[in-house]
């Protein structure tokens, strides 16, 4: 039985094959349904990175693994393997896409000599509220044009192979200062 934030066997099963696979040589690489667990539990909980749980191994190597997958695309694939699953299931509102900004201070560590560094999230769901994509940009950009690039980046596949992917809602509602 999973523990609160942590995935099913199930679930597990359905993203498994988005993962690369692990060396041949080298050192044993840490289990990545367990990291991934790990990952979950920080951002689910709010709880900070030294305050992961022991069952999960040490922090630094949830950290790397989540840093990893973040650059190499790992995590945009499962998410992109999920939208098609829920696409084929007639789960996804491709009608109505809801958009949200908000600003972060730096941390004073982060910002150096300037502590006045920001950076801007942004993120989209459909009408549903199925996530369709992240963004994480300098605060200094507009938030009308960190909209643009959000729906701009949003491709929602199918596994027919038919056709182009879904890019353009007929509806966008948006909580941006423009």
């Amino acid at each position: 039985m999973a523990r609160r934030y942590e995935l099913t066997d199930q679930q597990w099963r359905l993203i498994e094959e988005c993962f690369p696979p692990a060396n041949t040589t080298g050192r044993r690489r840490s289990d990545p349904y367990l990291m991934l667990n790990a990952i979950f539990h920080i951002l689910c909980s709010g709880a900070s990175w030294r305050d992961l749980p022991d069952r999960y191994g040490p922090w630094q190597t949830a950290y790397h693994w989540f840093n990893s997958w973040s650059k190499d695309s790992t995590l945009d694939r499962i998410l992109e393997k999920l939208q098609v699953k829920l696409n084929e299931e007639g789960l996804v509102d491709l009608d109505t896409w809801y958009l949200d900004s908000t600003q972060i201070r730096a941390s004073r560590a982060a910002a150096g000599a300037n502590p006045r560094i920001r950076h801007q999230a942004a993120s989209g769901c459909d009408g549903k509220g199925n996530p369709l994509r992240a963004l994480l940009t300098p605060g200094q950009q507009h938030e009308s044009s960190v909209a643009k690039q959000l729906i701009g980046g949003v491709r929602v596949k199918t596994n027919s192979g038919r056709g182009r992917p879904r890019s353009r809602p007929q509806l966008v509602v948006a909580d941006l200062r423009i």
